[in-house]
């Protein structure tokens, strides 16, 4: 850094030569003295007005040299500050860039390592379970995450998958998909997860959902829209979950035998449609319509009491039913605190329909106490 002063060693010659003359006039004091006692007007003045008039000026242009100076050096060090200050920013700058650069390797290094394991992966289940993994690897704030998905003719969400905790707070993402829209719900501990992490977790969640569905195959019925019969493996850890709450309805078309037989197989696939669209508008919001098969239906009617889930059945059975088909439908009814079995509760709600189907048209319920349903 290169200090400029207008007073370097140049003049230091003048200097001397002030303070030479300084001493000369301070060396007549003792004759001023005398001129003064002996009240010589002539001495007075030559001795002591005019060497103090001298001493003065001289003392007056010391100290205006001094603060001259001082100026100078306060200018010196307010252009030291500047440039400190510009150089702390540079700092900080450099500061940034290593945190940004140091971030980035780290950021590159957990989706290289993401993207290697989900190469590996055969089955959905694999992806989720890698997922899961990973997750609690890398960030250990997150708490759980849960999954919902909806097929392209879906009204509303189905829920997929339930890991651990999703309490508040949340994060809701909806990734836009090939053939459906997935929901992603992800609890963690606020502290332990920062914004940038949050970023870098939703694009894990959208690489491996989109590795899911291209394992998966399609979960949607061609014909009708509605969530076909493997989408119920898909959901089993739904339905099987201790804390899951629903009623399971299995539908079975009453006399939709008879009519593909006399009115052929396009008047039947037009009577599906249009009895896939009017179950549709007799469900809630968070119901799930499956086609598991033919002309058999299964629908879950999710977070709802025993009372609730019979009366979605009975909006169903009576939007069916018409002059050619109507609806016998069993219903168990699954409550929060119980385990089940998939297979089970199919088996169950089947062998409620059964009996519904003797008188035809009807809703038969039951209660899933583990074993057995209790018939209501």
């Amino acid at each position: 850094m290169k200090i400029n002063s207008k007073h370097s060693l140049k003049e230091l010659p003048s200097q001397v030569a002030k303070a030479a003359i300084l001493s000369a006039l301070l060396a007549v004091i003792p004759i001023a003295f005398v001129a003064y006692q002996t009240g010589s007007a002539i001495l007075s003045i030559i001795f002591v007005y005019l060497p103090i008039m001298a001493i003065l000026t001289l003392l007056y242009k010391s100290i205006e040299y001094l603060l001259t100076l001082i100026d100078e050096k306060n200018a010196t060090i307010d252009s030291m500050r500047s440039q400190i200050s510009i150089l702390n920013n540079e700092l900080d700058v450099l500061k940034h860039v290593a945190q940004s650069k140091q971030l980035y390797e780290k950021r590159h290094s957990i989706f290289k390592e993401f993207v290697k394991e989900l190469g590996n992966t055969t089955t959905p289940e694999d992806v989720i379970h890698i997922l899961e993994e990973f997750l609690h690897r890398h960030f250990q704030g997150v708490k759980g995450f849960s999954i919902l998905i909806r097929g392209k003719q879906a009204l509303s969400p189905a829920p997929l998958i339930r890991k651990g905790d999703t309490s508040p707070p949340q994060i809701k993402l909806e990734i836009p998909g090939r053939d459906n829209i997935f929901y992603v719900h992800i609890g963690y501990i606020p502290g332990y997860v920062y914004s940038h992490e949050i970023e870098d977790i939703l694009e894990l969640f959208s690489l491996a959902l989109k590795k899911w569905e291209d394992l998966k195959g399609s979960i949607t019925d061609p014909l009708t829209g509605a969530y076909n019969r493997q989408f119920l493996e898909l959901i089993r850890d739904y339905i099987e979950d201790e804390n899951s709450q629903y009623t399971l309805l299995m539908i079975d078309l009453d006399g939709f035998k008879k009519v593909n037989d006399s009115m052929g197989h396009e008047k039947g696939d037009e009577i599906l449609k249009n009895t896939v669209q009017k179950i549709q508008n007799s469900l809630r919001g968070n119901d799930i319509l499956i086609r598991y098969g033919g002309d058999e239906f299964v629908v879950i009617a999710s977070d709802t009491t025993m009372e609730n889930g019979l009366r979605v059945a009975e909006r169903i059975r009576l939007s069916v039913r018409n002059n050619l088909i109507s609806a016998s439908i069993g219903a168990v009814f699954k409550r929060r605190g119980v385990k089940a079995k998939l297979e089970k509760i199919i088996k169950l709600a089947d062998a409620l329909m059964y009996i519904a189907k003797k008188e035809k048209d009807k809703v038969v319920g039951g209660k899933w106490e583990g074993k057995e349903p209790s018939q209501k």
